[in-house]
């Protein structure tokens, strides 16, 4: 079943609205386990049912940090970004599922191999980020036939191209900032939606 992850979640409006489309995960920023994004996190999934929780964490938020807040809130899994070291996603493996961001354009096929050899043991699923001028269809592929793979489409134009690639996990779309309180445009997620109605319930 192909899924939709929810990412960078930080108010209601956008809570309710993946809710909504029946999202099957729901990402928020942590911000290094600060108590002030704890609190926005624990008040907003009192409103949501549904969807399952992962933390998503900056590069500078520690592992120790980080497997404390995932303990604490009983996280199905975290986000870790690409500049954690490899001890770091070791450690916090040991207490939730890992997933990692990975921007494509920071790596090379051989150079995204080689990062991923040290700690494949200790990541469940990927979150691709795609360079926009190039979307290098083989290679995502390839990832997903070893690892759950997410791709972050920019547009619907993109996510189309996307849906094409066999054996994706799903996309993760982001959430943004309110244009006022309680409201928000969604548009352009409607257009990728739109995409989904044969493969995503």
């Amino acid at each position: 079943m192909f899924e939709i992850k929810a990412g960078a979640v930080n108010h209601l409006t956008d809570a309710r609205y993946f809710s909504a489309k029946g999202v099957q995960w729901m990402g928020f920023d942590f911000e290094e386990g600060q108590p002030d994004a704890i609190m926005r996190y624990q008040a907003i999934k009192e409103w949501i049912a549904g969807p399952q929780f992962v933390g998503e964490f900056a590069s500078y938020a520690e592992a120790s940090v980080i497997a404390s807040v995932a303990q604490q809130l009983g996280l199905k899994a975290v986000q870790m970004s690409p500049f954690h070291t490899t001890d770091d996603i070791i450690k916090v493996a040991q207490t939730t599922d890992v997933w990692l961001t990975v921007p494509m354009a920071m790596y090379t096929e051989a150079q995204l191999r080689q990062r991923l050899y040290a700690c494949h043991h200790a990541i469940t699923s990927l979150v691709l980020i795609p360079d926009h001028n190039n979307i290098p269809t083989l290679h995502i592929a390839l990832l997903a036939a070893q690892y759950a793979v997410w791709v972050r489409p920019e547009h619907a134009d993109q996510a189309r191209e996307l849906l094409l690639i066999p054996g994706l996990r799903g996309f993760e779309l982001l959430g943004s900032t309110e244009e006022k309180t309680g409201y928000n445009s969604f548009d352009d997620l409607d257009e990728i939606f739109d995409l989904l109605p044969d493969a995503f319930a």
